[in-house]
């Protein structure tokens, strides 16, 4: 079949012609070929400035670890951000972050384990995943484990039963309204994938906004009960709470304050941990120091 109409024209008439044969123009079918696959592929939108702060800020909370690890971040770097000529800051998008906030265990009415859940997550390429079993969160300990193998951030969560419509009571109470593809791994084709529902940027930055500052307040509360009581006990709790490596008796702190900076530069961004109460805590810990033989506390004498 040829695509341009005039070439068969042509043809046509070189056979009245004597049979004599004309070279085809293979220019002008590629060019139009070229114009039809550009119509079929669209055109792609650029995101507006409010769209690329958001999606910085989002990107940052996901791969934080990794940040303050040091270690090369799969989506973005410092190289990775360009400044346009009216001062926005644009980020060159590598690799699409991917979340999935409304998931099922075998703990309610899904049909995997947790760790299944996640290994199939992550196979999808999601990078947050929230489990929302209903009524219960037996589930999460189990999913954060595996989570920590696959490189996951787990949002602990639950979808609770109430008789009234999820709506209505998001209106009155101003909750955010987000979506998921409410997984149950079923199979088959009546059920949406794992992460197969694109959430736009900037509701997941309305969701950090609310959700951050319970977070913090969380990690506060634990580290000042820790500056009160500086015991075995608590240090352990805090261990379990993070990826607090270096608290299971291989390294020496020097001192409390170090402590709380190793899971403060783990657990919150670097705006996150200006707060003025993470360096009253840190200013409490600073005589205490921590080694493998336990905590050290001197005794004031009068």
């Amino acid at each position: 079949m040829v695509d341009d109409p005039f070439a068969t024209k042509d043809n046509n008439n070189s056979n009245n012609n004597n049979n004599t044969k004309r070279p085809k123009d293979d220019s002008n079918n590629n060019n139009k070929k070229k114009k039809k696959k550009k119509k079929r592929g669209g055109t792609k939108k650029k995101m507006t400035a409010e769209q690329t702060l958001a999606f910085k800020a989002v990107t940052e909370w996901v791969y934080l670890e990794q940040q303050q690890q040091q270690q090369p971040c799969p989506l973005v770097s410092s190289a990775s951000y360009v400044v346009d000529d009216f001062g926005v800051q644009k980020a060159k998008i590598v690799e699409k972050v991917v979340f999935e906030l409304h998931s099922h265990s075998k703990f309610s009415d899904g049909f995997l384990s947790p760790s299944k859940l996640v290994e199939r997550a992550h196979g999808n390429g999601v990078k947050v995943l929230a489990l929302t079993d209903h009524d219960t969160m037996a589930g999460i300990p189990e999913a954060i484990e595996a989570a920590r193998r696959f490189g996951i951030k787990i949002i602990p969560g639950v979808e609770i039963s109430t008789i009234y419509s999820p709506s209505d009571l998001a209106d009155v109470y101003g909750l955010l309204k987000l979506g998921g593809s409410d997984y149950h791994g079923r199979g088959g084709n009546s059920e949406s994938e794992v992460g197969s529902v694109n959430l736009p940027v900037l509701a997941l930055q309305d969701f950090l906004k609310v959700a951050r500052p319970v977070w913090c307040g969380a990690i506060r509360d634990i580290l000042e009960n820790y500056a009160e009581e500086p015991s075995d006990s608590n240090l352990a709790r805090i261990a379990r709470f993070g990826r607090t490596r270096v608290l299971k008796g291989t390294s020496t702190m020097s001192c409390g304050a170090d402590l709380i900076e190793r899971c403060l530069s783990l657990w919150l961004t670097n705006e996150e941990r200006q707060n003025a109460g993470f360096e009253a805590i840190k200013l409490k810990l600073s005589h205490i120091s921590i080694n493998q033989g336990g905590i050290h506390v001197p005794i004031e004498s009068k």
